[in-house]
């Protein structure tokens, strides 16, 4: 059993004690250090938490908009595979009206 007989051990000492033997008897001011280090650790966990859950939702709301920017490319492909088949139905219009204009050319002579 380790007992701190002398205060102000550092918070090192204090864990280090405790680490080696669990049921360490704090007393006075290495009592109060310890608490404090657990009290700053603990908001430390809250804190880092509080980060990663904010992380997270960053995370899922680029997810989602990649989701949204995905199905708009894939609309956009289909828009421009609809665009080039109406140009050929549009060019194939052209050729076959050039072609009737040359033939009632040709009559009219």
């Amino acid at each position: 059993l380790f007992r701190s007989s002398r205060t102000n051990n550092s918070p090192d000492q204090l864990i280090g004690a405790l680490m080696v033997d669990p049921s360490t008897e704090l007393e006075g001011e290495d009592r109060k250090t310890l608490e404090q280090v657990v009290y700053m650790l603990s908001r430390k966990i809250i804190d880092q938490n509080r980060d990663y859950q904010s992380a997270v939702s960053d995370i899922e709301a680029v997810k989602s908009e990649l989701r949204k920017l995905d199905e708009a490319g894939v609309k956009l492909v289909q828009e421009k595979t609809r665009l080039e088949e109406q140009n050929m139905e549009l060019k194939k219009e052209i050729r076959i009206i050039g072609t009737n204009h040359e033939q009632e050319m040709i009559h009219r002579r």
